[in-house]
């Protein structure tokens, strides 16, 4: 086979063919426009959202284009700084349904297209036409269904809690029809958390859909009313996650209509927690998972049960509240008798801590005495050397060596004065500070016994002040 130019198709394979678009495709540098949708942050501070334009193409009818986009971490640094300083930020700019002029170059990843954005213009509305559609489908719905109160609730409302149960009775749930794709996750999940189940329904009928085929609505209709015929009380509509894409089926008027008139009642778990779609708002409940539509179901079941024993335990609740009359008395007696037993025991609790602070008292009066008491020994001693220094100048320094020249016995003299006046006054601001703890706690705090054995044989100034700062747990100094 040639082509019309004559020429031999060439052969080659997969990877020089990715290889080939990847070269032609790669490293253009573009301004793109479009709405941004999706849009997240990674745990490495990477920005990713999808850039997306709805348009008609080659005179078909609209569809919605797509081009994955990603924001590096040094990328994203500076697009922010450029936006503050013009009274925006990158956060601001990546909103679903704002419509952005970015610049960046394109790359081909696993021969995926994405587009490495570098630059957003400022002038950044949400005025794209993804999200004016919804806003309109939604006020449309609205006005044609106003006593539908979920149509006008905010988006992260609509979800129900799996707390909550089901707004159906339980003895309507015994047989379930779940409609989903034929290989869904949300189907298989949902199907993995009923199994086994005491509290769930007795009949589960799990039916295929797929939304992408033409007559998928006339389908969904048809398993309704078949649901219907068999008794079923309840139809949930499960997808199981996935690309936000895939929740445009979510989004058609005429499913929405579909739920509302629904013989019935209808709920939606499409695995989308941050997506709220139409067809949540018409349903009675949505849920953010198949899961935790079947703790919902089994909730609701427990209710159920609970009132169904209501009555049994009320009669139950009357004998015992008869034992519990002859309980109280007892017990009040044990507690008048343990009210006084209590009170001993604060009594003797406080004996002991008194006597324990006067304990520590005592052993710190006389830590203090016995410190201040070797400290101005120390004083006695340091002024008495300086006397016999004074005195006695020539023979010192004849004892160390030095000649006793009048001027070398006049410095000794001074030293001698000096040094004991520093040495004392030193001793003095001390035993002033003998009551003060220390500054700096010890490495290595002492035990209990290790301070009291301490205390009875501190000697210096120093150490006190350091077990000062270090009182046993529970008590205080008194006379600090």
């Amino acid at each position: 086979m040639t082509r019309s130019t004559g020429f031999p198709i060439e052969t080659i394979s997969a990877g020089a063919l990715s290889r080939k678009i990847e070269a032609a495709c790669s490293k253009q540098r573009y301004w793109v426009t479009g709405e941004c949708k999706n849009a997240w942050k990674s745990s490495n501070s990477v920005w990713s959202f999808d850039l997306v334009t709805k348009e008609s193409s080659r005179g078909q009818s609209e569809e919605i284009f797509i081009i994955p986009c990603q924001i590096r971490h040094s990328d994203a640094i500076n697009i922010d700084g450029y936006l503050r300083s013009r009274g925006s930020s990158l956060a601001a700019a990546l909103n679903n349904g704002m419509s952005l002029k970015v610049q960046g170059e394109t790359d081909i990843w696993r021969n995926s297209l994405k587009l490495h954005v570098s630059l957003i213009r400022p002038e950044f509305r949400r005025t794209g036409k993804l999200h004016r559609e919804e806003l309109q489908r939604l006020a449309d719905f609205a006005r044609s269904y106003p006593s539908n109160p979920r149509a006008g609730l905010p988006r992260n409302e609509v979800h129900w809690n799996s707390d909550r149960g089901l707004p159906v009775p339980a003895d309507k749930l015994e047989g379930v029809t779940v409609i989903g794709p034929e290989r869904s996750q949300g189907r298989n999940d949902l199907r993995f958390e009923l199994k086994g189940k005491y509290n769930r329904p007795r009949n589960v009928d799990y039916q295929s859909i797929n939304w992408h085929r033409e007559g998928a609505l006339a389908h969904f209709s048809q398993l309704v009313r078949a649901a219907k015929e068999e008794g079923h009380g309840l139809v949930v509509l499960v997808r199981g996650g996935g690309h936000w894409l895939g929740m445009q089926a979510f989004e058609s008027r005429e499913l929405a209509d579909l739920i509302m008139t629904a013989e019935v009642p209808v709920v939606t778990a499409v695995g989308h927690a941050e997506d709220v779609s139409l067809a949540d708002r018409a349903a009675v409940a949505s849920f953010i998972t198949p899961s935790a539509v079947a703790a919902a179901i089994t909730t609701t079941f427990k209710a159920q049960k609970s009132k169904a024993h209501k009555a049994r335990d009320e009669q139950a609740a009357a004998r015992a509240q008869k034992r519990q009359h002859e309980d109280s008395r007892m017990i009040a007696d044990l507690q008048t008798e343990l009210a006084e037993a209590e009170r001993s025991m604060g009594a003797l609790h406080r004996r002991s801590t008194e006597q324990e602070s006067q304990h520590i008292h005592a052993l710190l009066d006389m830590a203090r005495r016995r410190v201040r008491g070797y400290s101005r020994l120390a004083s006695g001693l340091v002024v008495g050397l300086a006397v016999s220094v004074f005195f006695g100048a020539s023979a010192w320094l004849e004892f160390f060596g030095v000649e006793p020249t009048r001027p070398a016995v006049l410095a000794t003299r001074c030293t001698a004065i000096i040094a004991a006046w520093i040495i004392t006054w030193r001793l003095e601001v001390s035993r002033e500070k003998i009551k003060w703890p220390a500054r700096d706690p010890l490495r290595r705090p002492p035990t209990e016994s290790e301070w009291m054995a301490e205390i009875k044989k501190v000697r210096t100034i120093r150490r006190l002040r350091r077990l000062q700062r270090h009182l046993p747990p529970g008590l205080k100094d008194p006379i600090a």
